[in-house]
């Protein structure tokens, strides 16, 4: 498959040793996203392998769900991973449960936030404009963050230098078109692996409401809220992600067997 040339895609942040935790990025934003949780990760024993680059930056012919979960799964090849648990938020989410429909053998479990696919259609709220500009870009921050002041104007502007790349918005728009059309109703039940839903409470973009409604109803998938946080509670709320993650981790991959590597 041809790749962009202005990026790797299998480009890691990979530290620890333990059970793999393989980081997704998201749509807009690449493995900043996870700096702080993964030190509390690597600190509890385990190996984080976190993906550097968002899928807006991929290239045009990986711009669909079908070639994003084949690349994880290359991916984990490239790592000598045989074996890991996936976390992820927003789009990337989206990405780990195809893989686990597909793969389950492959992972252990499940730690997701702000996934799209469920109820109505995944809204921005601050429209779509023909030109993308930095003031927009504050706009979603606004958007997307209960707490704007738990981000910096440098994380912003990293994330705006990246959609605004050549191609980026293309891949955006046709990323989010692919979201709308995953109808995750009709096969989320096939998801045998083990899932965490650790949630923003006030999460606008991709509120929980339809997840708690479907956690309900799946024996393999539980769901916890964070409070006084939006679309990124790894972002927003990294302690308190890590804490409500870490008796799921510690059932589904306990530090202290072997890493699940080739």
């Amino acid at each position: 498959m041809r790749q962009n040339p202005s990026i790797d895609p299998f480009a890691c942040d990979r530290r620890g040793d333990g059970p793999p935790l393989v980081l997704l990025p998201g749509l807009f934003a690449g493995s900043w996203i996870w700096e702080e949780a993964a030190e509390s990760l690597v600190a509890a024993g385990r190996a984080i392998v976190a993906g550097r680059h968002p899928y807006a930056l991929y290239d045009r012919a990986q711009t669909t769900l079908t070639a994003l979960t084949d690349h994880l799964g290359d991916l984990l090849d490239h790592q000598r991973i045989r074996t890991a648990t996936l976390m992820a938020n927003s789009f990337g989410g989206l990405v780990a449960l195809a893989f686990a429909r597909s793969h389950p053998k492959r992972v252990a479990g499940l730690v997701l936030s702000g996934t799209p696919g469920l109820g109505e259609e995944t809204n921005l709220g601050v429209g779509a404009p023909r030109k993308l500009t930095r003031d927009y870009a504050f706009q979603l921050a606004d958007r997307l963050f209960y707490d704007r002041t738990t981000i910096t104007d440098a994380m912003v502007d990293e994330t705006f230098a990246t959609v605004t790349r050549p191609g980026a918005r293309r891949n955006i728009v046709r990323l989010l078109r692919e979201a709308r059309r995953a109808r995750l109703e009709r096969w989320l039940g096939e998801i045998t692996v083990p899932t965490l839903l650790l949630w923003g409470r006030e999460d606008r973009v991709t509120p929980v409401a339809p997840w708690r409604t479907a956690a309900a109803g799946l024996e393999a998938m539980e769901l916890h809220t964070v409070d006084r946080c939006g679309h990124s509670p790894m972002v927003e709320r990294p302690a308190r992600f890590c804490d409500l993650a870490a008796p799921f981790l510690d059932r589904v991959a306990p530090v202290g067997i072997a890493a699940a590597c080739a």
